[in-house]
This record gives structure tokens, C-alpha cells and sequence, in this order.
């Protein structure tokens, strides 16, 4: 089951967009996460069809960065993926910019939520929500 989802990620991925917008693209924004945050992104069932999703984090080239997760999504079920800027960032005041990606099928059975939260008190800093999915490309597939 798992290597079917995969390749239907695989392929949902490098597809063209489809002349009648069923394959749109909406891009959560690229986060600048430093020292001491973490980056969560959280996807969730929506629809009456299960989610195939593929979360992950791309660099400003689209390259991958950090983890990635493969998760097949019912109504109401939810996974989290989280990148810590402590993996990325090696001196104190620097940044990177991260983009939050989740590659769903069907696009409207999926929904992204992207959130940055101070490691050490547990505020947000910063949210997020798309409601469909989003093409990445393919380099670094699970």
C-alpha cells in the first residue's frame, strides 16, 4: 500500500496541470525559521475520500530540507510534521527560509496548516492554513 501511495504521489508531482484547473497550485509561504523555533506542518483529512499526502519542506531552489512524511488521511485525521531551526541554523541571529509543502490526492480531501512556535515557550509566532494541494518538485520523492 505504501509504494502505491508513493507512486501516485510520484506521479501527481510531475504532472502538468490539467487544462480545467483540477490540479491548481497554492503554495503555503516560505517561512524564515531561525535557532530555537520549529517549523510544524500539519495536514488533515477533509473529505469523504481518504487524503494521500505527502508532507515535507523545501528549500528556496525546491530542494527538500529536513524531514518528509507519506500519511494516507481520513475525515477528521491529522499527522505533524516538524523541522527544528536548530537542525539548519549553526550560529545564534541567523535565518533560513523554508517552505512548507503538502502534496495531497485529491486535492480536496486535504487540508495544510503551517505554524512557527518558539521551542522554548511554546508561543506561536506565526500561522498559516491552505486548503489544497501543492506540486513540488520531484528530486527528493520518498
Amino acid at each position: 500500500m505504501m509504494l502505491a501511495t508513493t507512486a501516485l504521489l510520484v506521479s501527481l508531482i510531475s504532472a502538468e496541470p490539467s487544462p480545467n484547473g483540477a490540479d491548481s497550485r497554492r503554495d503555503l509561504e516560505a517561512v524564515e525559521i531561525e535557532r530555537g523555533q520549529i517549523l510544524r506542518l500539519e495536514a488533515t483529512g477533509t473529505g469523504s475520500a481518504p487524503c494521500h499526502a505527502w508532507l515535507r519542506f523545501v528549500d528556496r531552489y525546491g530542494h527538500g530540507v529536513g524531514p518528509s512524511h507519506v500519511a494516507r488521511l481520513t475525515r477528521g485525521i491529522s499527522v505533524t510534521l516538524e523541522l527544528f531551526g536548530d537542525m539548519l541554523i549553526m550560529s545564534n541571529g541567523h535565518r533560513t527560509r523554508v517552505r512548507p509543502v503538502l502534496v495531497g490526492y485529491p486535492m480536496e480531501a486535504c487540508k495544510a496548516t503551517a505554524t512557527l512556535v518558539d521551542d522554548a515557550t511554546g508561543v506561536e509566532v506565526a500561522r498559516q492554513n491552505k486548503d489544497h494541494q501543492v506540486k513540488a518538485p520531484v528530486e527528493d520523492a520518498p
